[in-house]
C-alpha cells in the first residue's frame, strides 16, 4: 500500500552484523519527526497500566488492558505476559490509546496452569518464536476476514511450544510454558544480543537465520526499534537455536543474502494490502505478495510496527 510503499523509499540497508545463527541487516532512516508511544515495559514500570484478566473467572483468548498514562501504550505482537491464570502472548501489535480500556486478543502460552498466580499480568523480556508469529500472523488475517476478529488457533500455539521443546531437549515443566525454553538458552541469547545492538539511525531489521531471510521488523523510530529489540532478538534467536532451521546448509553466502533482502523489499512495496479496524487506535493493514506475508500497525500516518516474512517462515 502506499504508505508503505512511500516509507520504504526512505530506508538504507546497513551492514551485515551478527554472529553465527542468527545475523541482522540494520535498516537506517535518516531522519524521523514526531512523539513515540510508550512501550509496555516503561508503562508497567511507571504504574500508569494494568493487564489482567478479564473476569474472575477469566476467558483464554482475552485479557483486560487499563492505559492511565497521558499517551498511548504499544503492545507489540507476540509479546509474552506472565502472571495471572496463566502466561499469554498478544496476537497484533495494538496502540492502545490514552486514558483508555480495552479488551486485548492474546494466546496461552503456558498449558498446563489454569490457576492465579498473581492478580496483574508483568511484561517478559521476549517475544514469541519468530516463525510461529508468522503462522500466527497467517491465521489472524484468515479470522480478520472470516469473522472481523484477530484470533489464531490456540491448538496450533500449543504444538508449536511440544514440538520446539522436544527438538530442543527442553522439559517444559509441569505447566508447559513456553518460558522454559527462552531460560534454557539465556546464555547463547546474551551472546546474540550483545552482537546485535541496535546502530544509529536504526529503525528495524531484516533478520537472517543460518544465512537466510527469516523476517523484517520495522518502527516508527531508532528509540522505538532499540526498546524492543531485545525482545525480537529473543524471537529470532529461538529460530535459530531449533534444530529444524539448521537444514540449510551452507550458510547463504553475503552477497546471496543481500539480494534476498532486497528482494523482500521490492515485494513488501508492491504488496497489495487490506485495511482492517485496529483494536486500538489507527488501522491494521495486512499485506500480501508472491512468497510474503506481512502487517503493519499505521496511526496518524505512519507505520508505528511493521514485520514481514517470507513464504519459508510459514513452511510447516
Amino acid at each position: 500500500m502506499e504508505i508503505v510503499a512511500e516509507r520504504l523509499k526512505r530506508l538504507t540497508i546497513g551492514e551485515r552484523m551478527g554472529l553465527a545463527g542468527l545475523e541482522m541487516l540494520p535498516i537506517l532512516e535518516a531522519e524521523v519527526d514526531g512523539e513515540d508511544p510508550l512501550t509496555l515495559d516503561e508503562a508497567l514500570a511507571a504504574g500508569l497500566v494494568e493487564i489482567s484478566e478479564v473476569s474472575e473467572a477469566g476467558r483464554v483468548p482475552e485479557l483486560k488492558f487499563v492505559n492511565r498514562a497521558a499517551r498511548p501504550v504499544l503492545l507489540l505482537d507476540g509479546e509474552e505476559l506472565v502472571g495471572a491464570k496463566q502466561n499469554r502472548i498478544l496476537n497484533l501489535s495494538i496502540l492502545a490509546p490514552a486514558g483508555a480500556e480495552l479488551v486485548i486478543p492474546v494466546s496461552c502460552v503456558e498449558a498446563g496452569r489454569w490457576t492465579w498466580r498473581t492478580r496483574r499480568f508483568a511484561a517478559a523480556d521476549r517475544a514469541w518464536f519468530a516463525k510461529a508469529r508468522a503462522r500466527k500472523m497467517r491465521e489472524v488475517y484468515w479470522s480478520l476476514k472470516t469473522s472481523g476478529k484477530p484470533m489464531a488457533s490456540q491448538r496450533n500455539v500449543w504444538e508449536e511450544i511440544d514440538a520446539r521443546a522436544a527438538r530442543l531437549k527442553v522439559d517444559h515443566g509441569a505447566t508447559l510454558a513456553a518460558a522454559e525454553l527462552y531460560w534454557t538458552y539465556e546464555e547463547q541469547m546474551a551472546a546474540w544480543l550483545a552482537a546485535l545492538a541496535p546502530q544509529d539511525g536504526q529503525v528495524g531489521a531484516i533478520f537472517l537465520v543460518h544465512g537466510e531471510v527469516a523476517g523484517l521488523e520495522l518502527f516508527r523510530s531508532p528509540a522505538l526499534f532499540a526498546k524492543l529489540a531485545p525482545k525480537l532478538i529473543r524471537s529470532y534467536a529461538m529460530d535459530a537455536l531449533d534444530p529444524a532451521e539448521e537444514r540449510l546448509s551452507p550458510p547463504a553466502a553475503f552477497s546471496a543474502a543481500t539480494r534476498s533482502a532486497s528482494r523482500l523489499l521490492d515485494r513488501l512495496g508492491s504488496c497489495a494490502g487490506e485495511s482492517f479496524p485496529s483494536v486500538g487506535l489507527g488501522t491494521d493493514l495486512r499485506l500480501t505478495a508472491h512468497e510474503l506475508l506481512g502487517a503493519a500497525l499505521v496511526a496518524e500516518e505512519a507505520i508505528i510496527h511493521l514485520s514481514a516474512f517470507p513464504s519459508s517462515a510459514l513452511a510447516d
